[in-house]
This record gives structure tokens, sequence and C-alpha cells, in this order.
């Protein structure tokens, strides 16, 4: 039977693109990649897949076609999407393929309510080979890798459309503005107490001027990056998680994070690096930042699970 891995076709983040490169590197071989608002859709065949990943932009478009047969592992259910996924179809389905592999304590908690089994599987890019993604470093001192810190206070409350363009607004796009301008002013002075070059990179790209194929490459990009630096400092989980899996040390901004929708993420995946917010960063030296070594045994039990379950639906169809 043929495996397929969820990717995005659509989307401008790299963090998605990484994450499919970890599902890569878990797999190996001929992969398919499916769209991951687009899995309604008959395939064409069976399918052994491996859903991971945020769900969902376009909810309605759940539960999966059922040529798919899944395994739910590094699971995220946002709440955006809860009320249109865990419809009792969505449920039914679920359960159908319990145990779910959850990301994050919070769509382990939220899934469990429905009388859903799971378990928290945290995420596949802890698994990221090191061996794989480091190259030689050249002669000059590793930098500091500064990713995507405080983007979402930049666009937080800016007007969307014009529907989204009254005082309102405004006044919560002035008073972000204001806070990243701080924030900013606290980064700049934390990184004043290292001669280390710093580097600056998004983790959001153009997606309008790449094609997926060099939307793939600059993701492959931004993880040698990481793991050439000597410290990553971030505000994106999907740069964080791989510095760890690279064992770059993380310090994790989380100014801009307060919203439920975005906590709700980290739930759970904190206690891979160390976390603050930039009023911390003036009780924080640099080079004493080390992460913790917890997530090893999450990374070997996805391991276990993904080799058999693909190695039992193998034998199935034989």
């Amino acid at each position: 039977m043929k495996k397929g891995i969820i990717s995005y076709t659509h989307s401008n983040n790299l963090g998605d693109y990484i994450q499919a490169l970890a599902a890569e590197e878990y797999l190996g071989g001929e992969l398919m990649h499916f769209d991951r608002d687009s899995l309604d859709q008959d395939p064409g065949e069976p399918y052994q897949l491996l859903v991971n990943g945020w769900f969902m932009e376009q909810p309605t478009h759940w539960p999966p076609h059922p040529h798919f047969i899944p395994l739910f592992i590094s699971f995220h259910l946002n709440p955006t999407a809860e009320k249109e996924m865990l419809t009792p179809a969505g449920v039914e389905y679920l359960r159908r393929h319990q145990p779910i592999g959850c990301r994050d304590y919070y769509t382990q908690n939220t899934l469990s309510q429905k009388g859903i089994e799971t378990y928290f599987s945290a995420c596949i890019t802890l698994g990221l080979s090191k061996k794989k993604n480091k190259e030689k470093q050249a002669e000059s001192k590793a930098p500091i890798l500064v990713v995507s810190a405080f983007e979402r206070l930049q666009t937080m409350g800016k007007p969307l459309n014009s529907k989204t363009s009254g005082i309102g607004h405004f006044i919560k796009a002035r008073y972000n503005s204001y806070r990243y301008q701080k924030a900013k002013t606290r980064l700049d002075q934390f990184l004043q107490q290292t001669q280390l070059p710093v580097r600056y990179a998004s983790q959001i790209i153009d997606d309008k001027k790449l094609n997926v194929e060099q939307r793939f490459q600059k993701a492959q990009e931004q993880l040698k990056a990481i793991a050439g630096a000597q410290l990553i400092i971030t505000s994106r989980i999907h740069t964080a998680l791989p510095a760890v899996a690279l064992e770059t040390p993380v310090l994790f901004l989380t100014d801009g994070l307060e919203h439920h929708n975005q906590s709700s993420r980290l739930d759970g995946l904190s206690q891979f690096f160390s976390c603050t917010d930039s009023k911390g960063l003036a009780k924080i030296k640099w080079d004493t930042l080390a992460n913790p070594t917890t997530h090893s045994p999450y990374v070997e039990k996805m391991k276990q699970k993904i080799e058999a379950f693909f190695a039992q639906t193998k034998k199935e169809s034989n």
C-alpha cells in the first residue's frame, strides 16, 4: 500500500514545510503529499497516511475520505476549527482511529472530553536528524539566529479589510505597535551582552514568488541555519522544536501569544525549551541557556508507533 504525508500547498509558513520534512525523515521512501485542507477528496486508491500538524484552515472538509488509513500523531486541533471538526461524524471518525497522538495538552484534553482515547505525543519535528541537517561550519563564530521574534505583535490589530478598519482596530493596532517597539528594545539590550554576530530571519515567506519545491528548499535552508547557530531566539514553535532536535539552545519569547488560539498550541510543548516574555530577558544570561533533554522518550515512542503502524497496515493489505 502506498504511503502519504500531510502537505501544505498554499502555506506561506516555513514551519509547515519543516513538519513535512520531519515526516519524510520518519517514513523515507516514495511518499505522496496530500493537502491538509483537501483530505475529504478521494485519492483514487487506499493510502496509509501520517496525520500530523495544525488542523485546519477549512474544517468543513473534515473528516477525511475513507481511502485514507490514518495514523494520528503530533495532531493539533485549533480552537478556531473545533466546532466544525468535532461534529458527531467528526468525533466518530476520530474514535474509529484512536488512540490519537496529540501534539499538545490542549488537543488531548479537548478530544478526551469527547470520549476519544488520546495520548500526548509531542511534535514529530523533535525527531529531526542532526546529522542530516548539520553542515560543516566556517571558521567564523556561529551566529545568534533571531527568527520571527514578535512578528505577531507587528500584525495584531491591523485592519484586515474594510469591515475591520474601525476605531477599535485602530486603537488595538497602535497598542500592539507600542508593545512591539518595547519588546524589540528589550531584545536589542539583551543581545548587547554578547559579541557574537546576530542574524535575523523570518519563518514567513512570500509564497507568491516561490513554487512548492522552492518552499521546501527554503525550509531545508532554515533547518541548516538553525543547526549552525549558537543560540535561537524565536516566537515560532516550528523554529523552537527543530532547534531542540538539532541541539541548538532555544529562547522562546511569548509576547503576542496570549490569545487562546495561540497559547493552546504551546500547552505541553513549552517544557522542551526555555520560555520568557521580553520583560524577563533582563534576568537571563545568553550563554547559560540549555535545552532540556526530556523530548527523547517522546521521539522514541513516535518512531515505534510509526514503524508499527506502517508495518501492521502493510501486513493486513497483503
